[in-house]
């Protein structure tokens, strides 16, 4: 009985973490909303959560690290993969 009651709880937890995403995500500035919505197929579920906790001042340098991240050249100015 007490396994039902804590799996309960997790997935009553788990669901109410989940439908505060997109309160946090209405309360951002048009620049991060912009940003979220450009990389919502290529965004991790643990970087979107990070995005969305991190105080406005700290976003822009999340960005940067998001996209250097990615880069596939780092030696090169350009970054191929957020031009494509």
């Amino acid at each position: 009985m007490r396994g039902i009651r804590g799996a309960i709880v997790i997935l009553g937890l788990l669901a109410a973490a989940a439908c505060a995403g997109p309160r946090l995500e209405k309360a951002l500035d048009p620049e991060s909303r912009e940003f979220l919505s450009r990389v919502r197929y290529i965004i991790s579920r643990e970087e979107r959560a990070t995005f969305l906790r991190i105080p406005a001042a700290e976003r822009d340098a999340f960005i940067e690290d998001f996209w250097k991240a990615r880069d596939p050249n780092p030696e090169t100015e350009a970054n191929e993969f957020k031009e494509t």
